[in-house]
């Protein structure tokens, strides 16, 4: 250790005051005690104003007067504060303290707690408590009196590390404290197909327990995150110890190779400025394996995947992305509402016709035959629009009451009445009319108004024809798309530069042709595609993902992404074989028809609007979920390999990892941490760093 890190370590001690040789803790000196109390509790905490990540010691002291010790008959029972928010590491006490209060002379009996806040804030702790029992009297047999002491509450601020003055590194990732980095090969002569263990040991002051895993990368074997194992130190005033992660590598080219020189950024909270933790290169030579061949390379016997090779422009966004579109639907309802509209409009005005009707029925004594006849043929030839003429022949009134729907029983009953009425009047016939003849003709105009249709209205034939010029119009704007954003030149430079085997700059040439037009499906394929062959599996994950998305009927690069880890295909899959833009042209045509047929008054057209507005319906909620899948809503793949997380903390339980490429659910975020969501099940917290969002805006 430097002379400058001894002297940090000095200043650190100073300011926990902690029990240096000779040096009673703070908590012994500085608390208040009353002089005539048998027994004090007090609590201190130093420092109090400290960053995450950084420790803060809590120390408490049971202060007993030496006569008050004599009568304990047993030892006081101490409760310690519960923790929210912070780590603790129970410190070992150290001896016993002395001291003096004015006359009388103390015992002291110290508790010390090392806390680490896990996120900035103000974080309050809650005042331990003391019991204990003293007797009333000398007596052996004297009652004992019970009671309850509480020491401070005490606050501490935890702070984020400061950006410093050359801003904070671009690999912190949160390590705080005063550490070391070193590295170690379980074997100094690796074979190709041979896995060995590939240890760093990250040692030192501060947290050891959260300190994030070191990145280590490797371009000659493959790499997977092993087991992590911790140790603590307690003994001293500052917690200290050391923290090893494996790293299982598996060669796949012989010869010698290295591992990389390792910098392990991290925030020195005493010193109050960033550094690297650096381990040298480690130079391995790794020799031929019979177990497993070396990784092919390309040009060796290897065949590429196939890529595209024509470019096809942009495809346009679905038609539910224009505002036409929802304009022609909230315009579906005008015909069946103006023909609803004119109809009761109708119906009231022949109630109106059928009035005088219905009052002679009413003074049916009164009513002759003419009067009758008169009022029938007027409410008749008013519902169903006809004039008289049609009305003085039985076989045109049962013509015109069939066409209006109106059922053959009752077309004929209309029609014998009105012939009995004709030869009462003119048939020169001495014999009365049926007293109750009124109210068979009011009886029979009400079965046929019930019974008869009424013509479409021109206002009906106009909002039909509004409602199907707006959903014309909605598809003639959809339909024409934009030409293509970026120029197909670049596109075959890409695809130049991957036949040639420059697979990395042939990705990089994708994607930016993709970021500049995210509707661009070839140029997302073959980014994936380029991805996928130089070794860039979450790159690869990403750009098909958004490929498949965009076109879900797209079976090659389906299949294409059953090579990553976790894909499920299938209409209960990641991305369901159905395009977006047929399930809202089925929506949109079942809701014009539904209300279509609302305005046809049919025995069957209600049946059949009902279904087709549920089908319209279930329509929208399906496509609603397709359109979150197209734009890549609350999903994200997984960057590098990682443990889950009980929390959105460092300090928080591991659980089950998750592998580079898998396509993970985002559903909530909280800082630098995102809660993900599996297919399978598993759920936890992953930094945010480590997932590619595939959320993209048109």
């Amino acid at each position: 250790m430097s002379r400058v890190r001894i002297r940090c370590l000095a200043a650190a001690l100073t300011a926990c005051t902690l029990p240096l040789t000779g040096q009673a803790p703070a908590v012994v000196t500085q608390a208040p005690v009353d002089p005539t109390a048998d027994i004090a509790f007090h609590a201190v905490l130093l420092p109090r104003d400290i960053y995450v990540g950084q420790q803060a010691t809590y120390q408490v002291g049971v202060f007993i007067a030496e006569d008050a010790r004599a009568r304990l008959r047993r030892n006081p029972e101490f409760i310690p504060p519960e923790l929210r928010a912070m780590l603790g590491y129970d410190l070992v006490s150290p001896s016993t303290f002395i001291r003096m209060v004015g006359p009388r002379r103390y015992e002291v009996h110290v508790f010390q707690r090392a806390i680490f806040p896990l996120v900035a804030g103000r974080h309050a702790i809650a005042p331990a408590r003391l019991s204990y029992s003293l007797p009333l009297s000398t007596s052996f047999f004297s009652r004992e009196e019970s009671r309850t002491l509480r020491a401070e509450s005490l606050t501490v601020i935890a702070r984020d590390p400061p950006p410093g003055p050359a801003g904070r590194p671009s690999d912190f990732a949160g390590a705080v404290g005063m550490l070391s980095v070193e590295r170690r090969a379980d074997t100094d002569r690796p074979q190709v197909g041979q896995p060995f263990v590939l240890t760093v040991s990250v040692r030192g002051v501060g947290n050891i327990a959260l300190l994030p895993r070191p990145s280590v990368r490797l371009t000659w074997a493959q790499l997977v995150q092993g087991s992590e194992r911790v140790q603590i130190d307690t003994t001293g005033p500052l917690v200290r110890g050391v923290k090893e992660f494996d790293y299982i590598v598996t060669p796949t080219a012989a010869g010698a190779h290295s591992v990389p020189a390792l910098q392990y950024a991290y925030f020195d909270p005493y010193a109050r400025r960033y550094a690297n933790a650096t381990a040298t290169d480690l130079v391995l030579t790794v020799a031929p394996g019979t177990l497993v061949a070396a990784r092919p390379q390309v040009g060796e016997g290897t065949e590429p995947l196939s890529i595209r090779r024509s470019y096809r422009g942009s495809l346009p966004p679905p038609i539910s992305s224009y505002a036409s579109y929802w304009l022609a639907l909230a315009a579906a309802p005008i015909p069946a509402a103006g023909v609803a509209f004119v109809r009761r409009a109708r119906r009231r005005a022949v109630r109106r016709k059928g009035h005088a009707l219905h009052q002679l029925a009413a003074h049916r004594r009164s009513a002759g035959g003419a009067a009758v006849r008169r009022a029938l043929t007027t409410a008749l030839a008013d519902r169903l629009q006809v004039d008289a003429a049609t009305l003085a022949d039985p076989r045109r009134i049962v013509r015109a009451l069939r066409r209006r729907g109106v059922t053959r029983e009752t077309a004929h009953q209309a029609a014998h009445l009105h012939a009995e009425l004709d030869a009462a009047v003119f048939g020169g016939s001495q014999q009365p009319v049926d007293p109750a003849v009124a109210a068979r003709a009011a009886k029979i105009f009400d079965a046929i108004d019930r019974e008869a249709t009424h013509r479409r209205s021109s206002l009906g034939r106009l909002g039909g024809f509004a409602s199907a010029f707006l959903l014309v119009a909605g598809a003639s704007v959809a339909g024409a798309s934009q030409g293509p954003s970026v120029d197909a030149q670049t596109f075959e430079r890409g695809v130049a530069l991957y036949e040639s085997g420059a697979f990395a700059s042939a990705q990089r040439v994708f994607a930016a042709m993709a970021a500049a037009d995210p509707r661009a499906e070839d140029a997302w394929a073959n980014s994936g595609t380029s991805a996928w062959q130089a070794h860039d599996t979450a790159g690869a994950a990403v750009s098909w993902q958004r490929a498949l998305r965009l076109d879900p009927l797209d079976g090659e690069t389906r299949e294409r992404l059953e090579l990553v880890p976790s894909f499920r295909s299938g209409f209960f899959g990641d991305v369901p074989p159905l395009p977006l833009s047929l399930v809202v042209w089925v929506g949109a045509i079942a809701w014009a028809a539904g209300w279509g047929l609302r305005s046809i008054r049919r025995r069957w057209t209600s049946v059949v609007a009902t279904g087709s507005l549920i089908v319209a319906g279930a329509a929208l909620v399906i496509g609603v979920r397709l359109s979150e899948i197209s734009h890549g809503r609350q999903a994200a793949v997984v960057r590098a390999p990682e443990r889950l997380r009980t929390g959105p903390s460092l300090g928080s339980d591991l659980a089950e990892e998750v592998m580079l490429g898998e396509t993970v659910r985002t559903p909530t975020a909280r800082g630098t941490w995102t809660f993900v969501r599996l297919a399978d099940g598993r759920e936890g917290w992953l930094p945010t760093e480590g997932l590619v969002s595939l959320e993209v805006r048109d």
